[in-house]
């Protein structure tokens, strides 16, 4: 499945500028997240959690971020 990444795309760069940024956070590499965010990778259940608490997304929304099918 390929997923749209879009909404964290702009979450992230709403609460840290820039992807980069985001990356050192999150405690991975800026090509790791890109990777990921390029559907290249899979996020893991534990950077899941992590991204959740960090980005302040409600749990209401988080299906939003990451399992939104690309059509």
């Amino acid at each position: 499945m390929i997923y749209d990444y879009t909404k964290l795309q702009w979450r992230i760069r709403e609460v840290y500028d820039t992807q980069e940024n985001f990356a050192k956070i999150l405690g991975i590499s800026k090509i790791s997240l890109s990777e990921k965010l390029s559907n290249l990778k899979k996020f893991s259940q534990s950077e899941i959690n992590k991204i959740h608490s960090l980005l302040f997304v409600r749990d209401e929304d988080l299906r939003g971020y990451f399992f939104t099918l690309k059509v």
